[in-house]
This record gives structure tokens, C-alpha cells and sequence, in this order.
């Protein structure tokens, strides 16, 4: 501090210049700590920006991994649905195909008994 002292002291300046001086720079100083303070609030701000995205980069993958196995189970689905709906196709015709085949029995079941009875059988003649 002598050293600086000595320094303004050899200096053609006066005392009232050498304080106008130091309250000049004084604010810088304090400008220095306040502009160190709000770098270190903005990393600060970065870091807790940086862990949201990676929480948020992995909520979405695991959201894309659901996604992805929806979209699976729904074509699992889609394709049993299929299946179900073409083996139901294929019994209803069946059924319809037995019932025709049922009708078409009886009708001529029905067609042949009339005419039996229509007819009684005649005298069983022998000869000797």
C-alpha cells in the first residue's frame, strides 16, 4: 500500500483527482464480481437446463418405446381379428351349406313318402 501511496505522491495529481480516481475504478471492480456472479448463475442455469433435456430425451425415448410396442400389440391384434373374422366366414358357410344340404334331404324324403303311400302294394299272387 506504501508503494501505491509513494506512487500518487510523485504524481502530479491532487489528492481530491486521486479519490475521484479510486471511486471511478471502484465500480468496475464491483462490476467485475457482479458480471463473475451472473456468468456463474447462467452455468448454473445451463447445468440445470442440460439435466431437464437428458430426463427429458429419455422420457421420450422410453415414450417411443411404448409406442413402438402399442403399435405391435395392435397389429398382433388386427391379425387375430382377421383370422377370427375369416374362420367366422368360413362356419357360417359351412352352417349354410349343411343347412341347404338338410333342407335338400328333406324335401326329397318328403317327395318320396307321398308317393309310396300313394301306391299300396298289390295282391302278392304265387304261383305254383
Amino acid at each position: 500500500m506504501t508503494a501505491i501511496a509513494g506512487l500518487f505522491r510523485r504524481l502530479p495529481i491532487s489528492g481530491g483527482a486521486i479519490i475521484a480516481l479510486m471511486t471511478a475504478l471502484s465500480p468496475v471492480a464491483a462490476k467485475a464480481q457482479s458480471s463473475q456472479d451472473r456468468i456463474d448463475a447462467i452455468e448454473r442455469q445451463i447445468q440445470a437446463l442440460q439435466g431437464e433435456l437428458q430426463s427429458l430425451k429419455r422420457e421420450l425415448g422410453d415414450t417411443k418405446q411404448k409406442l413402438r410396442d402399442s403399435q405391435s400389440e395392435t397389429r398382433k391384434a388386427q391379425a387375430q381379428a382377421r383370422q377370427a373374422t375369416q374362420a367366422a366366414t368360413q362356419a357360417q358357410n359351412q352352417s349354410q351349406a349343411s343347412a341347404a344340404a338338410a333342407v335338400t334331404a328333406a324335401a326329397a324324403v318328403a317327395h318320396a313318402a307321398p308317393a309310396a303311400a300313394a301306391s299300396p302294394p298289390g295282391p302278392h299272387v304265387v304261383h305254383p
